[in-house]
């Protein structure tokens, strides 16, 4: 077996990569900016001491909520979602590019008439106008297409706008930067 193929299907990987993981992580975050947006931060311990009384004051600094965006937990928990987030797009990537590239031409029959737009019938006319139509049709609606002739049948594949997948990484890509520019 590959060893980069085994490499990105490890238990540990496919556990720091997986989105529940990437939820906890970041519920966490999230709950902790409220924290720290609602506690003023970083003022004298005295202030505290006031507002809260001893007991509540002890648990908070115990918690290290007077500081929440220099804790060690906060930011622990921050470098495990650029770890979790960074996982998942190296070991997702590659599949999307192969999805964005390729036309699903091999893909049996019944998969392709479940497509939201397939189309499949029978023409009396010349096979080779309709192809021909139906590529101007494609050219003309700005999709790229394959035609692909096997037999008495032809196949032809249509996309457009596989660009789009790439919102998925550039999302990812922009978290994982937040998080740098966090720690």
């Amino acid at each position: 077996m590959d060893k980069k193929r085994s490499l990105k299907h490890h238990p540990l990987l496919t556990f720091i990569g997986s989105m529940n993981l990437a939820i906890v992580l970041l519920v966490m975050l999230a709950i902790a900016s409220v924290i720290g947006t609602i506690l003023k931060q970083n003022e004298a311990y005295a202030s505290y001491v006031i507002k809260f009384g001893p007991f509540w004051f002890d648990v908070f600094r115990t918690l290290e909520l007077y500081d929440v965006y220099s804790a060690i937990w906060f930011l622990t928990v921050l470098a495990f979602l650029l770890l979790s987030i960074s996982a998942c797009v190296w070991r997702h990537w590659a599949h999307f590019v192969k999805d964005m590239l390729s036309y699903q031409e091999h893909t049996h029959a019944t998969q392709l008439q479940k497509m939201g737009l397939s189309v499949q019938g029978e023409r009396v006319e010349n096979s080779v106008q309709v192809r021909d139509e139906a590529q101007q049709l494609f050219k003309k609606s700005g999709f790229k297409f394959k035609v692909e002739t096997k037999e008495t049948d032809t196949l032809i594949a249509a996309k457009k706008g596989a660009g789009h997948r790439l919102g998925y990484f550039f999302t990812h890509i922009a978290i994982v930067i937040i998080c740098l520019g966090a720690l």
